[in-house]
């Protein structure tokens, strides 16, 4: 399933485990399988992600659709909490 090149015939590298993960999660969301991820990677986030939100002392403190996210308004919310 990996996209990412071939590693089966070496030691997988960190980088190629990041990349395997980033397709799994990428095929689940395509076939329509929910995904909640939790990163604090936002590049990440961005490729992934229907909806974005900012979670604080357990509480939802900002949320957004992730094709019309503003990057310095979410920045923001995710540096002042």
């Amino acid at each position: 399933m990996p996209f990412c090149g071939p590693w089966r015939d070496r030691p997988m590298t960190p980088d190629d485990a990041r990349c395997s993960m980033l397709e799994s999660r990428r095929a689940a969301r395509d076939c329509g399988i929910a995904v909640l991820l939790f990163s604090k990677d936002l590049d990440e986030l961005l490729a992934l992600s229907d909806r974005l939100l900012v979670m604080s002392a357990g509480r939802i403190v900002y949320e957004t659709a992730a094709d019309s996210v503003d990057i310095a308004t979410l920045g923001r919310h995710m540096a002042s909490h």
